[in-house]
C-alpha cells in the first residue's frame, strides 16, 4: 500500500514539473528578448554619430602607423578613440583621442570597435568669391571656449585657440577634414575648395544630432573638377602673360604716337621756314617727312595687332570665366553630395 502511494506521489510531482517548466522557459525567453531590445535601444542611445573604439588595454597614440614613430598620447583601459577611418593600415587605425582631441594612430587589436549607424554631417563652409585667381583661403573661426584641433587630409595638425580665428591657404581640390576638442566628439566632413574663393568655417560645440543621409560623390565630377582646375590654372597663367604683353604694347604704342606727334609738329615748323632754293635742305626735309610717314604706318600696324591681341584676350577670358563657373557649379554639387 505504501509503495503504491509513493508511485502516485511521484506521478503527481512529475506532472507538476511538466506543467511548470514550459511556463518558466517561456518567461526566460521573454526576459531574454526584453533584455536584447533594451541593449539595442541602449546602443542606439549611445550612438554619437561617429565610429568609436573602446580601449581594451593601456596603449599609446602614435604619430604614424608604426610603434617606432613618435608617441603623442597615452590611453588607459576604457578610454575612447574616435575613428577617422574604418580602413586599417597594417593593423593600425587612424583615430582622434577623445580626451585630448589629438589625431594619431593606434593598434586596432587594442580597441573594441563600435560603428555608428547615423554618421553626423560635418560643419558647413560658406564660400565667397575673392575676385582673384589666388588659391582658396580657409578662415577658421573657433567660436567655442575650448582649443580646436583641425585635421585636413594628411596635413600637420592645426590648432586654433578658443574664441579666435585663423586663416590658412590650400591648393584647390577635394579635402576631408575633422575638427576636435578635448572631451568633445569630433565633427567630420569633406569639401571641394576652388581657386578665387574665401571659405569661412565656424566651429561650435553642439549637442549631437541626427544627420541627413549622405550620398556617394560622383567620381566623374571629381575627375572633371580636377581637370578644370588644372586648365584654369594654366589658362590663368597664360592670360596673365598676354595681359602683360597688352600693357607693354599699349605703353609702346602710346610712346610711338607721342614721338610721331613731335615729328609731325617739327615738319610743320620746318615747312614754314624751308629754304626751297637749297636742294640739299629740301632733300633732307623730304627724307624726314618720309621717315615720319613710315612711323605712322608702323603705328597703325601696331594698333591693329594690339586690337587683335585684345580681342583674343577677351575671348579667352570669357572662356576662362565659363570654366570657373562650371567648376563652381561642380564644387557646389560635390559639397551638397558630401
Amino acid at each position: 500500500m505504501f509503495h503504491r502511494i509513493k508511485i502516485v506521489l511521484r506521478i503527481i510531482l512529475l506532472l507538476v514539473i511538466c506543467a511548470i517548466y514550459p511556463i518558466s522557459y517561456s518567461q526566460t525567453n521573454a526576459n531574454a528578448q526584453t533584455s536584447k531590445r533594451k541593449q539595442v535601444r541602449t546602443l542606439k542611445q549611445n550612438d554619437r554619430g561617429v565610429d568609436i573604439g573602446i580601449v581594451k588595454v593601456a596603449t599609446s597614440l602614435f604619430s604614424e602607423p608604426s610603434g617606432n614613430s613618435t608617441k603623442i598620447g597615452t590611453f588607459r583601459k576604457g578610454n575612447l578613440a574616435v575613428l577617422v577611418s574604418r580602413q586599417k593600415s597594417n593593423g593600425w587605425l587612424n583615430v582622434v583621442q577623445f580626451m585630448s582631441g589629438h589625431q594619431g594612430w593606434v593598434k586596432a587589436e587594442k580597441l573594441i570597435l563600435r560603428y555608428t549607424n547615423r554618421r553626423l554631417k560635418g560643419k558647413d563652409f560658406i564660400g565667397e568669391a575673392s575676385g582673384t585667381s589666388e588659391p582658396p583661403k580657409i578662415k577658421v573661426i573657433n567660436a567655442s571656449n575650448k582649443i580646436l584641433y583641425l585635421h585636413i587630409n594628411a596635413m600637420p595638425e592645426i590648432s586654433v585657440a578658443p574664441n579666435s580665428t585663423k586663416t590658412i591657404t590650400l591648393p584647390a581640390g577635394l579635402y576631408t577634414y575633422n575638427g576636435a576638442s578635448p572631451n568633445v566628439y569630433p565633427v567630420f566632413g569633406s569639401m571641394y575648395f576652388i581657386s578665387g574663393f574665401i571659405y569661412t568655417w565656424t566651429f561650435t560645440i553642439d549637442l549631437p544630432g541626427r544627420s541627413k543621409k549622405r550620398n556617394m560623390i560622383n567620381p566623374a565630377l571629381i575627375a572633371e573638377s580636377k581637370q578644370l582646375q588644372e586648365d584654369i590654372n594654366k589658362h590663368t597663367q597664360e592670360l596673365s602673360i598676354v595681359k602683360q604683353q597688352i600693357d607693354d604694347s599699349t605703353t609702346q604704342l602710346e610712346q610711338r604716337r607721342r614721338d610721331w606727334k613731335i615729328d609731325s609738329d617739327t615738319i610743320e615748323l620746318k615747312r614754314q621756314t624751308l629754304d626751297r632754293s637749297d636742294e640739299s635742305v629740301i632733300a633732307g626735309f623730304n627724307q624726314f617727312v618720309d621717315t615720319t610717314n613710315n612711323k605712322l604706318i608702323i603705328i597703325k600696324e601696331k594698333a591693329q595687332q594690339l586690337e587683335e591681341l585684345i580681342a583674343a584676350y577677351n575671348s579667352n577670358l570669357n572662356f576662362l570665366n565659363e570654366q570657373r563657373r562650371r567648376l563652381e557649379k561642380i564644387a557646389n554639387t560635390i559639397n551638397i553630395q558630401r
